[in-house]
């Protein structure tokens, strides 16, 4: 499905849910996440080796959670978004530099983003459901940092907006939300077309709401009969 499309039906899945929503709970979220960036070329224009591994990052989100019908889950969330990976790159250009032929330098970039989304999500049990919608964050800062140095860069090569698809499973009991997300990067990040890179970031969240209503087998157990 081409990128538009998804963005259409999404748009209308989450117009119909809004307007059968009824009882918010809004709260926080925080964790740790991984990124792997993927890097492609329609041919070779590198000049190194390049070999890029996950690494560490964090997020704290505000986010807003409604049941607008039995078993179907409308979130969202608006939050900072702390992204990290690794780059060790091993110099292969040598004609006019043959003392780098082979040298590797290893750095770590460090990504900032304002990031905000949308899931529509179904209940596959009483607390746990599974959806998938749309992300967007926007670059607030990027750097560069040297292994072995104190050398660090400002960077300016990456665009300011970003566009995901999140696929979400929470777990929700009380009122404290669990939430496993992947969001699988659908635009490249760079300034040209030449080389691509696409991140695609794995999300590990606790939070807790307030408001609504809470979300556990006591509470649908209270609307048997009683016998």
């Amino acid at each position: 499905m081409r990128r538009g499309n998804y963005i259409f039906l999404l748009t209308l899945m989450c117009s119909y849910a809004v307007a059968q929503v009824q009882e918010w709970s809004y709260g926080f979220t925080l964790g740790p996440n991984l990124t792997v960036v993927g890097l492609t070329s329609d041919r070779d224009v590198f000049n190194s080796e390049v070999d890029m591994k996950p690494f560490v990052g964090g997020q704290a989100n505000f986010v807003a959670r409604n049941t607008i019908r039995t078993k179907h889950i409308l979130d969202g969330w608006l939050g900072f978004t702390m992204k990290s990976h690794r780059n060790d790159e091993k110099v292969r250009l040598t004609s006019t530099a043959n003392d780098l032929e082979g040298r590797l330098i290893s750095k770590t970039v460090l990504n900032s983003y304002l990031g905000f989304g949308i899931s529509y999500s179904y209940q596959i049990t009483d607390l746990v459901a599974f959806g998938t919608g749309l992300t967007a964050n926007f670059l607030l800062s990027s750097k560069t940092n040297f292994k072995d140095s104190e050398l660090s860069l400002n960077n300016h090569y990456f665009k300011t907006g970003q566009m995901y698809i999140p696929f979400v499973l929470s777990y929700q009991i009380d009122r404290i939300l669990l939430n496993i997300r992947a969001d699988k990067g659908i635009m490249n990040r760079l300034n040209q077309s030449l080389i691509r890179e696409r991140e695609n970031t794995i999300f590990l969240e606790i939070g807790y709401l307030f408001g609504g209503k809470k979300n556990d087998k006591l509470a649908h157990d209270e609307t048997k009969p009683l016998e």
